[in-house]
């Protein structure tokens, strides 16, 4: 990663604002933060990305998901944070999403789709009912629902967004210092700003900081001394991939246990889909780096609406479906209960009148987190309150920083298989 170098302490004036992270929330606030001609500096681990920003499905959600669960507020999070992410692509000449996409939302009765469909129009979000008959035409990941709601959700190529981010964010004068192990910087207040060291050994200042490292924050936080972020606290998600090409359609089943279908958007192109459960969020007792054969089998049993579109798949592929299984690490308040869409909001923490966490909680939902946190820090005189300035240099030399690979597209480690007599399914580790 190339760095910008920072001159020793003494010789620089304090950075308007510091933020620690790589991922969708730290880069919307530098961005927002270059955009008000602040003085600005990133301080990553390990390049952008990772953690959540990496392991999410990947969707861009117009709401309508979390109006069929009766959130109007996340709602409109959600509409306004799709705008910006629409904006963003749009100043770039860039399309973040695949040029025809949709979700079909599954329900088991008339008269919920009905109400949903009255919910969604509410909230202002365009939303069609669908003949379960005419799904296959769509997307073969369907499952036995007998009614369908389709809207204008999108799967999102979320490294594409990161590059965005980071590109304009340096246009407009960001810099960029490589922590080497955020597990060694000190942060320390005084004199009117805080002085930050980081393993390298440099040194820098800053009127306030922004903690911004998603699952990661509540141990920094305790580090430089604020414990009280443990009111956060870490979860883990299994998202099981599915190596098989699909037309970009979101499929949700609004059962309790049903399965979210995401297709993976990369370069334009959808070369698998993932799977998450809506619930199948687990207090992260320890971090999971390796799944087998049993952690596949069990998310497929709780995975009931998936097999029949799985058994038609494979019925196309004798040579079985190869699949992966990564863990998404998400954050949550401590009273929110998992899956939940309290537990999906945006929210600033104020540590101290200088310091703040800042967590997205969802990828669309990134840019008004990030906003929500700029604005206190300028309603409270901690950084000055620039107009927004044009667009940048186009010119200016661009510094490579590297980007974490998104996690669903890792190599496969398994194979689904079925038995040719019994229809059974087999799930056999890839050597």
């Amino acid at each position: 990663m190339s760095c910008t170098p920072v001159q020793r302490e003494e010789a620089v004036a304090p950075y308007d604002l510091v933020v620690f992270g790589g991922g969708v929330s730290a880069l919307w606030l530098t961005l927002l933060a270059a955009q008000r001609n602040l003085h600005v500096c990133l301080i990553v681990d390990r390049g952008l990305g990772g953690h959540a920003s990496s392991g999410n499905q990947g969707w861009l959600h117009s709401g309508a998901l979390y109006a069929a669960y009766e959130s109007p507020s996340l709602v409109a999070s959600c509409q306004a944070g799709s705008r910006e992410v629409e904006k963003l692509a749009d100043e770039n000449g860039l399309s973040f999403t695949a040029a025809h996409g949709a979700c079909l939302y599954g329900v088991d009765s008339l008269k919920r789709r009905d109400k949903i469909l009255r919910i969604l129009a509410d909230a202002g979000v365009p939303a069609d009912p669908v003949q379960a008959r005419d799904v296959e035409r769509l997307t073969p990941l369907a499952s036995n629902e007998s009614h369908y709601v389709i809207s204008s959700d999108f799967p999102v190529d979320t490294a594409a967004v990161l590059r965005a981010l980071w590109t304009g964010a340096q246009r407009r004068g960001a810099q960029v210092v490589d922590a080497g192990d955020l597990a060694k910087t000190s942060c320390v207040r005084g004199g009117g700003a805080w002085s930050i060291r980081i393993a390298t050994g440099q040194r820098l200042r800053a009127r306030a900081i922004v903690i911004a490292l998603g699952s990661t924050t509540p141990a920094f936080a305790a580090r430089i001394g604020h414990p009280e972020v443990q009111a956060v606290a870490r979860t883990l998600s299994r998202v099981l991939v599915v190596h098989v090409p699909v037309p970009p359609v979101i499929v949700i089943s609004l059962r309790r246990t049903g399965p979210h279908a995401v297709p993976v958007i990369t370069g334009g192109t959808s070369p698998r889909f993932t799977v998450c459960l809506p619930f199948d969020n687990n207090p992260l007792g320890g971090r999971l780096e390796s799944a087998d054969v049993t952690d596949v089998a069990r998310l497929l049993v709780r995975c009931p609406e998936l097999l029949q579109p799985l058994r038609s798949l494979l019925d196309q592929r004798e040579e079985g479906i190869p699949l992966g299984l990564y863990w998404c690490e998400k954050v949550q308040g401590i009273e929110d209960l998992p899956g939940t869409p309290a537990s999906r909001a945006p929210r600033v923490q104020r540590l101290a009148p200088d310091c703040c966490c800042l967590y997205a909680g969802k990828f669309t939902t990134a840019p008004l987190a990030a906003r929500l946190c700029l604005e206190q820090l300028v309603g409270d005189g901690l950084v000055p309150n620039g107009p927004v300035g044009p667009a940048g240099t186009p010119d200016v030399p661009m510094r490579h920083v590297s980007i974490e690979p998104r996690d669903a597209l890792a190599p496969p480690d398994f194979v689904l298989r079925i038995g040719a007599r019994n229809r059974s399914l087999t799930v056999e580790p890839i050597e």
